[in-house]
């Protein structure tokens, strides 16, 4: 039987079957993709190749490969088959309303003093460590997912076959799972059920009471991590001799903890900031936890201390970006426009420091987005004009500086006004960007760093002088 392709590329994952959206009744044993641009990944690019998948499972993939009789082959003639996407971190396929296993207390006694419990949308009220609040360690994505057809299509149809998921709500919001992003039963769909624990700085909704602040966050955390601690210790313990001591009663939220605070199972934890990525790291070396940062929105002004410690990171790629429709008038922050040229840079930093890292989208709502995203970091990683060390850089103070995207000839004046007025200063803004030929305006970046006077904007600044 043969079918003809529609779509431009065809996405295929190596351990993803291409027959994922297709009934049980209708898929046969095996599949062949048949005369396709093949990119490997892992080798050279194989023109007019074939791709043979057996019981979903690739076992063959080359220019010559003999295809069984029987088999059910696709004309990929103009097509590129290429590996599946992963998504690093994500919440596809998570419930809005999380199950009942989910949103019940954490604590033995069920957390907070009697008659706290704030209705069927707050959880009780917390007063401390021991009430275990907004904590749900014994929750499983695996077990907690949903197959979303729409969702699930729309990610396919963008390239992704493979995504980690995480539950959300709670400061410990339960077990990422690896999932695949097919049809059919949800366990079926469960490639390893627990590949990390995610931790989130805020409790979410329903939290109420401790912790209520930042440092109350990290005490809940260490604390945590210290109990989980003697809780295993007690445990085995009195497993390996139980004479004369009192059985450990069971903790629940400690139990989904042990892994975690043993090492052995990553804790996937929240940092954007230098300051947070230091803390972070310092944190979780403290309390003996493998960390995966995911975030890392200022990973390109931390990338030593990163590959010191080396930590691992998923970089977001949900990049920031001018506001829509923004007051022209209003005097953005230079820190802020730095750090919107600069975010893109944090793989290039990452990669040329040796830190292991891959992308995520996690706040990513439009996966149309995603490859658009992945362009913008590879573009700002392959400008030959960087110096070879991010640091300041000490241009001539007459103009050299950052220019945001949308500077018409009517913004001109104001721009060089607030030069003038020293509410912008440029002489040493922005070391990385795209850099200007002498008298030429610089394309539609979102921003530039002008090696060169730009003519118009000269010629504005000496107008403002004069006046």
């Amino acid at each position: 039987m043969s079918r003809s392709p529609m779509r431009t590329v065809l996405a295929v994952a190596f351990a993803f079957s291409v027959g994922s959206g297709l009934n049980a009744q209708e898929q046969p044993g095996s599949y062949a993709i048949t005369d396709a641009r093949i990119v490997t990944v892992s080798g050279d690019v194989i023109e007019q190749g074939t791709v043979l998948i057996e019981s979903c499972v690739i076992t063959g993939v080359g220019r010559r490969i003999n295809v069984p009789a029987g088999t059910w082959t696709i004309d990929g003639s103009g097509l590129t088959v290429y590996p599946g996407l992963i998504s690093g971190l994500s919440s596809i396929g998570m419930p809005a309303v999380p199950s009942r296993a989910g949103s019940e207390s954490a604590s033995p006694d069920g957390g907070g003093p009697p008659g706290s419990s704030g209705g069927p949308n707050q959880g009780p009220y917390s007063t401390g460590p021991a009430d275990r609040p907004a904590t749900f360690t014994w929750v499983s994505a695996a077990d907690e997912l949903e197959v979303d057809a729409a969702t699930f299509d729309t990610w396919r149809s963008a390239g992704f076959s493979t995504v980690v998921t995480a539950p959300t709500r709670g400061f410990f919001s339960g077990h990422a799972a690896v999932v695949n992003l097919g049809d059919g039963r949800p366990s079926s769909l469960v490639v390893k059920p627990l590949v990390a624990l995610r931790f989130n700085l805020q409790g979410g909704a329903g939290h109420r009471g401790y912790p209520s602040s930042r440092p109350g966050v990290f005490s809940y955390l260490k604390q945590s991590f210290l109990d989980a601690h003697h809780y295993a210790d007690a445990r085995e313990r009195y497993e390996r001799d139980a004479r004369g001591l009192e059985r450990p009663g069971y903790d629940r939220a400690l139990e989904g903890l042990t892994a975690a605070g043993r090492g052995t199972e990553p804790l996937l934890f929240p940092a954007g900031t230098a300051t947070e990525i230091r803390r972070a790291i310092s944190t979780t070396s403290t309390i003996g936890a493998k960390p995966i940062l995911y975030g890392a929105a200022y990973g390109y002004q931390v990338a030593a201390d990163l590959a010191t410690a080396n930590v691992p990171v998923l970089v977001s790629l949900n990049w920031p970006t001018e506001p829509e429709d923004g007051d022209p008038e209003l005097d953005e922050a230079l820190d802020t426009m730095r750090h919107r040229l600069m975010a893109p840079t944090t793989p290039a930093r990452l990669a040329e420091s040796g830190v292991s890292f891959a992308f995520h989208t996690d706040g990513v709502d439009d996966p149309a987005d995603v490859l658009p995203a992945v362009r913008k970091a590879i573009d700002a990683g392959a400008r030959k004009s960087w110096p070879r060390k991010c640091g300041p850089c000490h241009l001539p103070r007459s103009l050299n500086g950052y220019v945001p995207r949308g500077m018409e000839e009517p913004k001109m004046k104001r721009f060089a006004r607030r030069m003038r007025n020293g509410i912008g200063m440029l002489a040493v803004m922005v070391c990385f960007g795209h850099f200007a030929v002498a008298g030429e305006p610089p394309g539609p970046q979102a921003g530039v760093l002008l090696k060169s006077p730009w003519p118009e904007v000269k010629e504005s600044l000496s107008e403002t002088k004069a006046a």
